[in-house]
């Protein structure tokens, strides 16, 4: 067996071209999701018509490298024994195949969205702020995108590399034995996140993605780790694409950064 893909992901998965999203968050399409990035990504999105995507390999967890705590759970392929000599070539044939798909896997492109906080009339969570980015002194001025599902797959355009889209399963450590668990599992350490990720088959350093971006975004939510002044200078540079006009808005979080 041969791979360089990691082919067929889902099996319930909604297709629009070479985007394939699971079935399940595609009933939700109409639901709010949203992308932090810092400011100077989103004037070279605008720019550009791209989305930068990075290898997950950069990613700050290590578990996105496959790494676990727990050893016995570390290498995740195990197939039945056998003594008979066909069945044994075709278990290393078949081991030999999945550690090629699991390392693809480890080593994709993937951008980060969230289903955020939708409570009541605020739809800031100040943990996200802070993890996502805090500044200047660590991260740069940074933002937060709204789109929907639907928006985010209908504003990609033609890509030959295949994509998938899909909630994070957040659970414990356990035994990973499959592409798709390799890539939408996440430690549940991490499920305050609520990620909703796009994967792109390609093991590149990065991608800048092709993507319509007044399709993209509905609004824009400047960081309140951003000063007032601050905030005024981007949102008058932001507007100078006419689509964007009353879509930007500072945060409604007051921090001693944007106080007035």
């Amino acid at each position: 067996m041969e791979t360089d893909t990691l082919g067929t992901l889902f099996k319930d998965d909604y297709a629009i071209e070479n985007v394939h999203v699971r079935q399940k968050l595609w009933e939700k399409r109409n639901q709010k999701i949203y992308h932090y990035m810092q400011v100077k990504y989103l004037y070279d999105l605008l720019e550009s018509n791209t989305l930068y995507v990075n290898n997950r390999a950069l990613f700050s967890d290590v578990r996105e490298q496959g790494m676990l705590e727990n050893l016995k759970y570390r290498f995740g392929i195990f197939l039945p024994c056998t003594y008979n000599k066909q069945d044994e070539k075709r278990n290393d044939e078949t081991f030999h195949y999945l550690s090629k798909l699991r390392e693809i896997a480890h080593n994709s492109c993937i951008s980060c969205w969230t289903n955020g906080n939708n409570s009541g009339d605020c739809d800031e969570d100040i943990l996200e702020w802070d993890h996502y980015g805090t500044g200047k002194a660590q991260y740069g001025e940074t933002c937060r995108i709204e789109t929907t599902v639907e928006d985010l797959v209908n504003s990609i355009k033609s890509n030959k590399d295949a994509m998938w889209l899909s909630e994070v399963l957040y659970d414990k450590e356990k035994m990973i034995s499959n592409p798709e668990q390799w890539i939408f599992w996440k430690y549940y350490a991490y499920r305050q996140e609520q990620e909703v990720r796009l994967c792109i088959d390609t093991t590149k350093d990065f991608v800048h993605l092709n993507i319509l971006s007044k399709n993209l975004i509905h609004s824009i939510r400047l960081s309140p780790y951003i000063n007032k002044y601050d905030q005024q200078r981007i949102i008058t540079d932001l507007e100078k694409y006419s689509f964007l006009k009353g879509k930007i808005h500072p945060s409604h979080i007051l921090e001693k950064h944007n106080q007035f």
